[in-house]
């Protein structure tokens, strides 16, 4: 359609704060699979980095110890690939997914300033922005540990003093709250897609 998208969500946070889960309850509640599209930026990074040093991508994929032992590197390399291109993640997973064949887009992992920028240069007033919280304690029930190189690394940490997002989420044990939030968030994005984009989609 020619004008996807008409809504981009923008979710960030730090690790094992729950972005993907939250993302897959979001998409779940829209309830059509052809209005939303879920996009991951670290699907091509761990996709390419698999390719150059002949890795599991699917393993890298996971939350897992396989994908844990490579981090640190995964993380030096795609730096080395931003700094000559920041938007070059951020296309390939767009163009990975078809994305714009969606209204709706999804994105589960904005980590940098450099991915803020290169959405909101991009799609203007049609972004909007959730930051996931959780209390250390829940993270670490969750198998997080602080790792250094990683969470004081700019993945980790570049987006710690923004402070314009539209929603926060503390993603702490409260589940009503939280799906209280979600639901504003799918409510607004359906009350901006138009209603002929609902009609062409039945």
């Amino acid at each position: 359609m020619a004008h996807n998208p008409y809504f981009v969500l923008l979710i960030s946070g730090k690790r094992k704060c729950g972005k993907d889960y939250l993302a897959e309850k979001l998409v779940d509640l829209f309830g059509h699979q052809h209005l939303v599209c879920k996009i991951t930026i670290s699907e091509p990074l761990k996709a390419e980095y698999a390719n150059i040093y002949g890795l599991d991508s699917c393993r890298l994929m996971e939350s897992s110890a396989y994908k844990e032992e490579f981090r640190t590197s995964m993380i030096k390399w795609g730096e080395k690939i931003r700094s000559q291109d920041p938007g070059y993640f951020c296309r390939k997973a767009i163009e990975q997914t078809k994305a714009i064949q969606f209204p709706i887009w999804v994105i589960t992992d904005i980590r940098r300033q450099t991915d803020l920028d290169y959405f909101q240069n991009s799609f203007g007033d049609k972004v909007k922005t959730v930051r996931i919280t959780a209390e250390d304690n829940i993270r670490q029930q969750r198998h997080w540990a602080y790792t250094h190189g990683v969470d004081d690394a700019e993945s980790e940490c570049d987006l710690d003093n923004v402070s314009s997002w539209n929603w926060i989420v503390n993603n702490s044990g409260n589940d009503i709250a939280v799906m209280k939030t979600l639901q504003e968030i799918k409510d607004k994005a359906q009350a901006i897609v138009p209603p002929f984009v609902y009609n062409m989609l039945q």
